[in-house]
């Protein structure tokens, strides 16, 4: 009798126990219910708030660009055919202006050169004789203006010695580099981003909620190639090939280029 007793109470317990498990699951599955259903009420509640915003920089040239471009003269073009003692005198030219290249190597590169028959005609007749070529390319900052001005004279003066050559004049461009570009865009991005959160207060303000950016894409306006300005070599055109020797260079006047950069962003508020 008595471990029937016992029996009974301990399936009383378990019942009780089972009973007090499920109140705890209902009631925890109300107030997650609840907790749900004011998280959408709070989501469906959110603004969102789509805006663009635009900076705009100036850049100004600091670096010049330049080609020297040696050519065979009208002497050369005449000839028919080149004798040992011609040849040489061009490799011999064109291994001198390399020597100088190689020792400004901080402004200029290239050198490379050669001399071919070439086929033309004047006055309706065919003609043969020689072209012949040396190019290098030179970049350099304002600063360094004399160094390219002493170099050209150096070039010059070799292509003065040598009959069979000439040095033309060519222009000299001022541009803005990719790294300028990079820099300056960078700049702005920080500057859009600075205005962007201001925008985000002032909402934050007027609608008394929570305003925050989500999102940003920025939007690149042409800001790749700007105009090259030119310049030229105080040298005259009609130098004979014996006498070229530039007098001086004549850098282009540089103007600040206009830079634009917009963004889109998206602002999210939510009520405080």
């Amino acid at each position: 009798m008595s471990e029937h007793k016992e029996h009974n109470m301990l399936d009383s317990k378990k019942f009780i126990v089972a009973v007090s498990v499920v109140a705890i699951v209902f009631v925890c599955g109300i107030w997650l219910g609840f907790a749900l259903n004011d998280n959408k009420i709070a989501t469906e509640r959110k603004l969102s708030i789509n805006q663009e915003v635009e900076v705009r920089s100036k850049a100004e040239p600091d670096t010049f660009k330049a080609k020297i471009r040696i050519q065979g003269s009208n002497a050369l073009r005449a000839l028919s055919k080149l004798n040992d003692e011609q040849s040489e005198s061009l490799v011999q030219t064109f291994n001198a202006v390399s020597r100088l290249i190689k020792a400004n190597k901080e402004i200029c590169s290239g050198g490379s050169y050669g001399y071919s028959p070439e086929v033309y005609y004047e006055r309706n007749r065919r003609k043969v004789g020689f072209s012949a070529y040396q190019e290098i390319v030179c970049s350099f900052g304002s600063e360094q203006k004399s160094a390219y001005e002493k170099l050209l004279k150096a070039v010059g003066v070799e292509v003065g010695r040598n009959a069979l050559l000439t040095l033309p004049i060519l222009p000299i461009q001022a541009i803005i580099t990719p790294e300028q570009i990079d820099k300056s865009t960078q700049e702005m991005r920080t500057e859009l981003l600075k205005k962007a959160q201001g925008v985000a207060k002032q909402y934050s303000k007027a609608l008394k909620q929570n305003c925050n950016i989500e999102d940003i894409s920025f939007q690149e306006v042409g800001n790749t190639k700007p105009q090259a300005r030119n310049g030229v070599m105080a040298m005259s055109a009609e130098t004979p090939s014996s006498k070229v020797a530039p007098n001086g260079v004549s850098l282009p006047t540089t103007k600040e280029e206009d830079l634009v950069l917009s963004a889109n962003f998206i602002i999210g508020c939510m009520a405080k």
